[in-house]
Order: C-alpha cells, then sequence, then structure tokens
C-alpha cells in the first residue's frame, strides 16, 4: 500500500496539494470579507432591516371615528400596504445581497492581481526557466483566481442589479410613507363626499404598484467571453 508521505513526494501531487491549498486559503479569505462586508451593510441599515422584519412595526393607523370608511375600501388598501412592505424588504434584501457580494469580488480581485503583479516580477527577474516550478503553480493559480473574481462582476451584473434594486426599494418606501400619511390624515368626520377621493387614492396605489412589479436580476452571459483576453493576458506574461 502506497504510504501518503510518498504520493505527496510526486511531483504531480505536490504541485495538486498546492493548486489545492491556494484555492482553499483564497475561499476561506473570500468568506470572512464577505461576512465583514455584509455586516458592515446591515448595521447601516439596521433600522429599516428591522422595521421590515416586525410584522407589527408599521400598521396602518385610521382613526378611530373613520368606522364610516367602507370595509371593502379599508381592507383594499391593507391588502395594498402588506404588498408594499413585502415588496420593499425583498428589494432591500436583494441590494445587500449584491452588494455584499459585489464589495468581496472586487477587494479579492484586486488583492490578487496585485500578488499575481508581485510573483510575476520575482519571476521574470529570475526568468520561467530557472525558477522554481512550484512557485509558478502558485503564480497560475493566483493569477487564474484574480480572473475569476475580476469576471464575477460583469457576469452577474452586480453593480446594475445593486442600483435598480436600491431605486425599486426607495420607491415602495416613499409608496409605504404615502400609504401611511394618507390613512392617518383622513377627516375625523367622514363623508361620502370622500369617496371619489378615497378610490382616487386606491386606483393611484395600484398604479403603482402594478408600474413597480418588476424583477431587476440581470446576468450577462458574454461576459464569459471575455475570460479568453485574460487568459491571452497570462499566457503573453509567461511567455
Amino acid at each position: 500500500m502506497v504510504s501518503l508521505n510518498k504520493i505527496i513526494e510526486k511531483p504531480l501531487s505536490r504541485h495538486f496539494l498546492i493548486t489545492l491549498s491556494i484555492i482553499f486559503v483564497i475561499a476561506v479569505a473570500t468568506l470572512i470579507s464577505h461576512y465583514l462586508v455584509r455586516g458592515v451593510a446591515e448595521e447601516w441599515l439596521n433600522i429599516e432591516i428591522n422595521d421590515l422584519k416586525d410584522p407589527d412595526s408599521r400598521q396602518l393607523l385610521f382613526q378611530d371615528d373613520n368606522s364610516v370608511i367602507p370595509e371593502l375600501a379599508r381592507q383594499r388598501i391593507e391588502e395594498q400596504y402588506t404588498t408594499i412592505r413585502s415588496r420593499e424588504k425583498f428589494h432591500l434584501d436583494v441590494t445587500i445581497f449584491f452588494y455584499s457580494r459585489y464589495v468581496t469580488t472586487l477587494t479579492v480581485a484586486t488583492v490578487l492581481a496585485i500578488l499575481s503583479a508581485v510573483m510575476l516580477l520575482f519571476i521574470s527577474k529570475s526568468g520561467w526557466i530557472n525558477t522554481n516550478p512550484y512557485i509558478i503553480n502558485a503564480f497560475l493559480t493566483i493569477s487564474s483566481c484574480a480572473t475569476f473574481f475580476s469576471i464575477m462582476p460583469e457576469l452577474y451584473e452586480q453593480k446594475i442589479n445593486i442600483e435598480e434594486n436600491k431605486s425599486l426599494y426607495v420607491k415602495y418606501t416613499k409608496l409605504d410613507h404615502e400609504t401611511r400619511s394618507f390613512v392617518a390624515t383622513l377627516p375625523v368626520n367622514y363623508s361620502s363626499t370622500k369617496n371619489q377621493e378615497l378610490a382616487n387614492f386606491i386606483k393611484h396605489t395600484d398604479d403603482s404598484l402594478a408600474k413597480l412589479h418588476i424583477l431587476p436580476l440581470s446576468l450577462d452571459p458574454e461576459a464569459i467571453n471575455r475570460v479568453d483576453d485574460e487568459v491571452n493576458k497570462v499566457e503573453s506574461q509567461t511567455n
């Protein structure tokens, strides 16, 4: 039976272990970076996140004397408000999701690119033939990982997804406040003359919900083709 030491002593096995070790370290560093970035983002938005998590934090407060408001109208406004709150939370969650990954991928890609440049500098001074093959292996592995992380923001269009979901979150928040302000300022002595105003507001909210009901989750598969350009750059550096 072949011992583990004999396997490790083989050049191919050592190359494999070096590659695996580098990828493992990068993966751990990426997870830590993502955890820290997401923590900071959630700390900045702590009030909004906690508010949207608590279903009782923002209840519609109709004045007590408004019991004469048509029950169906009251129910419809409450249904609309529930929908607004749900979408508001969704777009905030998606914004944080893409933001944390966008910052993480840019940070990791930058660090790996700097490491690759430094390693390439030392390799160029010594010459590719005279350089330890394990160092070349490490350089190629780190360069490949740098390429992978640098292409991710374009592939998943993280910046676009952040901007579009952030914009929708702000618009739903505005609609949230409009609804709460409307029901809070209804006249105490509600009369039938206000039916048209109530109907107009319900229609306005319906129109706004329909207009904002989009799912901005974009991808750019063509970004994969740009990997070839990055590979060609690495190949030109090794020649």
